[in-house]
């Protein structure tokens, strides 16, 4: 998904029966940035973690449930761009 030229890319990586773990990119016109990543609980909605991508723009969220839907928000550092939201990101 891109808005204002950040992209934020998702994967899912099974990690045990009943947890995963969500993790994924972010990048600026093509090239690895940091940006604040917040991943919502969409049934509740609260921020069920917050973290800041590294260097090479990786982030990850470990103990997600599976089979739970989350929305995943990346945050420029600087807010040179709009955010990334992404809905109906599922655990599996």
């Amino acid at each position: 998904m891109i808005i204002g030229n950040i992209k934020a890319y998702q994967s899912i990586v099974s990690s045990s029966k009943t947890r995963s773990e969500i993790r994924g990119m972010t990048t600026e016109l093509g090239v690895g940035i940091s940006a604040i990543v917040r991943l919502y609980d969409e049934q509740t909605p609260s921020v069920f973690q917050e973290v800041i991508s590294d260097k090479n723009s990786n982030y990850s969220f470990k103990g997600c449930e599976k089979g739970k839907r989350y929305t995943l928000i990346a945050v420029h550092i600087s807010k040179k761009f709009n955010s990334v939201i992404q809905a109906n990101v599922v655990a599996k």
